[in-house]
């Protein structure tokens, strides 16, 4: 899964979520052509009592959760790549 799929399980009020941020703005201003009080509905993260699909089924605080755990992730490969790089210099 790519990280462009896990952030589609986003929040759909959520800016990383490529789907959704795009969508609704691009919905918004068909509709009324402004857009100030939906870019104060759009978040970081998930929005407080959201309804949105992604949320009501759990998708978005598991999308979260593996976000975390792909950085964390990736520092610890990192990590040893570079470890493992500056002990092949050393020889």
């Amino acid at each position: 899964m790519t990280i462009e799929e896990i952030q589609a399980r986003l929040c759909y009020y959520d800016r990383r979520n490529p789907d959704g941020y795009i969508e609704f703005l691009c919905t918004q201003i068909e509709m009324d052509g402004t857009i100030e009080r939906e870019l104060s509905m759009l978040t970081d993260g998930r929005r407080q009592g959201c309804t949105c699909d992604n949320c009501a089924t759990g998708r978005a605080e598991l999308a979260e959760i593996i976000m975390a755990y792909k950085k964390v992730t990736d520092f610890i490969l990192s990590t040893i790549e570079n470890r493992l790089t500056k002990n092949n210099n050393q020889c």
